[in-house]
């Protein structure tokens, strides 16, 4: 069929076969039908948008709000009296420091930390209004700044200074209280020691002695410490070196070396003192030394004055302490004067102004002399100062031991126990060397309470205050009682020992009472 035969035409011109087996177009008069263009496409860029304005205008946000709330809110860190009060606002900060001034008082403490005394609000007529401070805090402060208070914070706490005038005090109070207590310190505090010229006898010369920092405090620098302290409300007050009294003549001092030469011009006397014509001293050069003194002008003068104290130091022994064996062979220490309604009033006395206007002129003649001192009350048994000078006869009322002693010669010739004032109440038996000054048979002794008691024998060694009698109210004697029930402060016995030691004393016994 003709149909099945024949191809289209246009089928058959595709392509033909080429003897070398390529294929090859079969009408290369053929065009290709041009290409279409496309449009030039445009590309799209996202403009990148700085995100440093936002950060910028965030944190002047956050630092502006800041800066309003601290305005009105304590900063990071902050603490008050010692306590936080960070982020705090008024009312709770006046709470705070409310509690802080409850009960408040303020701790002195030495330059070396050591505790010295404590005035207490109350001493101070201590008065602080905490709202006022709190409100004043606030002012006071620089809510601008909390950044930098914050990153403070994370390593140390800042204490702010309180204001001042939120505090009142009883200034008379606080002078008194300071005052009281700044002498009980400098009572038994070193003094400070100026420099001076002191005798070098290996050198047979004056030198020049540096000066010695004490201890005592300066009361008006330590009074204004304190009112600070409460002013602060800051319970510690640790004192500086500004707080103690310095010296005032330091060694760099010209003065003093240019004032050697003069004071050596005063020494070379060589004086004996005796005492019913019994040598009692023989002055060294350094005793001599020490009644050189120097003037305002820092000029050496040879002093009455010091030679008339060491007379009174060296041979009164009036009222002075003194050690000595007692009769069972112990050592015994005698200190006078420890009630100071009492006075030890016997012992040795002398005329020490007379005997230093001859030693004055002996000395300032550089004399080789003699001089013998004299004496205006006796004693029975003087040797040298701070011994004993009573005699072989005395009574021993040991207040320790509860036990008295009448000694002769070294013999015991009574003895009993006893009991003496009471302590508990604040009645001590005063202490010293006295004598027995009037006797008395069956009286009624009257106490500052006016309390009597009536008593058979009474032996008086302080006017008719104190004196030893007869307790017939006791029923023992000895041991403690005298620390809790101890008497008015005289030397109670049994009646019979009363009785036994009124006939063997009489008046001008010595009594010697000690612990």
């Amino acid at each position: 069929m003709e149909s099945d035969t024949r191809r289209p035409a246009h089928s058959a011109a595709h392509m033909s076969t080429a003897q070398d087996g390529q294929s090859t177009p079969k009408h290369e008069a053929r065009h290709e039908a041009p290409r279409r263009e496309r449009p030039e496409q445009k590309k799209l860029r996202c403009k990148k948008v700085s995100k440093a304005p936002i950060i910028i205008a965030v944190l002047a946000a956050i630092y502006l709000v800041g800066s309003v709330f601290f305005l009105s809110h304590a900063l990071p860190g902050t603490t008050a009296a010692g306590r936080d009060i960070a982020f705090a606002g008024s009312s709770k900060i006046s709470a705070t420091l409310r509690d802080a001034s409850d009960g408040f008082s303020v701790t002195v403490t030495d330059a070396d930390g050591t505790e010295s005394f404590m005035v207490s609000g109350d001493d101070a007529g201590f008065a602080y209004d905490a709202d006022k401070a709190a409100s004043e805090l606030l002012k006071a402060q620089n809510g601008f700044v909390w950044p930098v208070a914050a990153v403070r914070s994370l390593f140390a706490k800042t204490d702010i200074v309180l204001p001042s005038d939120a505090v009142t005090l009883d200034e008379e109070a606080l002078s008194d209280a300071v005052s009281t207590a700044v002498e009980n310190v400098n009572e038994t505090a070193t003094p400070s020691e100026d420099a001076h010229l002191a005798y070098d006898a290996s050198q047979s010369t004056f030198v020049v002695a540096s000066e010695t920092r004490g201890t005592q405090l300066h009361e008006d620098i330590v009074e204004n410490a304190v009112r600070t302290s409460f002013q602060h409300l800051a319970s510690s007050c640790k004192l500086n070196d500004a707080a103690y009294i310095a010296p005032e003549v330091l060694s760099t001092d010209e003065r003093l070396a240019a004032a050697i030469p003069a004071a050596n011009s005063l020494m070379g006397a060589q004086l004996t003192i005796t005492l019913d014509g019994t040598t009692v001293a023989t002055p060294s050069d350094n005793v001599v030394a020490d009644w050189i003194e120097l003037d305002d002008s820092f000029m050496p003068q040879l002093t009455q004055d010091a030679i008339e104290k060491w007379a009174e130091d060296n041979f009164d022994t009036v009222g002075t302490t003194r050690t000595f064996t007692n009769y069972a062979g112990e050592t015994k220490t005698v200190s006078c004067n420890t009630n100071p309604e009492s006075e030890s009033t016997y012992g040795q006395l002398v005329d020490a102004e007379s005997f230093a206007q001859e030693a004055y002129a002996a000395a300032m003649a550089k004399d080789t002399a003699t001089i013998d001192i004299h004496v205006t009350q006796e004693a029975d048994g003087f040797t040298e100062a701070g011994a004993a000078d009573w005699g072989d006869r005395y009574i021993d009322v040991d207040i320790t031991n509860q036990h008295a002693v009448l000694v002769d010669a070294g013999q015991v010739l009574w003895e009993s126990d006893v009991v003496t004032g009471n302590v508990a109440a604040g009645n001590d038996t005063p202490q010293g060397v006295f004598t027995i000054q009037n006797m008395m048979n069956s009286i009624t002794l009257t106490g500052e309470d006016a309390s009597e008691n009536f008593v058979y024998n009474w032996m008086g060694f302080i006017s008719t205050v104190w004196g030893l009698h007869d307790a017939t109210w006791r029923t023992e004697f000895g041991g403690d009682i005298y620390k809790t029930d101890g008497s008015h402060g005289c030397v109670n016995l049994p009646l019979d020992a009363a009785n036994e030691l009124y006939d063997l004393v009489h008046v001008g016994d010595v009594v010697v009472v000690h612990e």
